[in-house]
């Protein structure tokens, strides 16, 4: 009986580190492919951000050429307006002396008045 128990014993004994062998090996095979998964997750991160960062590139090229545009834009309206601030009271001075017999400008004061405010 003895005997018997003692193999008993030797059975349970190797039943139980088989067990606590398969337990580590459970938790080994989780603890790498908790890592292998993280991995993974790791590197679609870096292409997500890769994408986003491509994107945004994009975005601040179509931004930059926006604000040139509308730059443009406000000088074309600007620049007209400026010269004919600085160009038009000479045109129209030289236009009202050439034609101010046509005009019938009784005096010459009417029309140097006229002058002088346009200038």
């Amino acid at each position: 009986m003895k005997n018997k128990t003692k193999k008993n014993k030797i059975q349970v004994e190797e039943k139980e580190v088989k067990i606590e062998n398969n337990i580590e090996k459970k938790e080994l095979d989780k603890k790498e492919y908790e890592e292998k998964d993280l991995q993974k997750l790791i590197e679609k991160n870096i292409k997500w951000s890769q994408v986003i960062y491509n994107q945004n590139k994009k975005i601040k090229h179509r931004m930059t050429m926006m604000i040139i545009g509308n730059y443009l834009r406000l000088l074309l309206l600007i620049i007209p307006i400026v010269l004919g601030i600085i160009y038009l009271p000479d045109f129209i001075a030289s236009y009202l002396e050439r034609y101010s017999t046509i005009f019938n400008l009784e005096s010459q004061d009417n029309l140097n008045i006229l002058l002088n405010s346009l200038k």
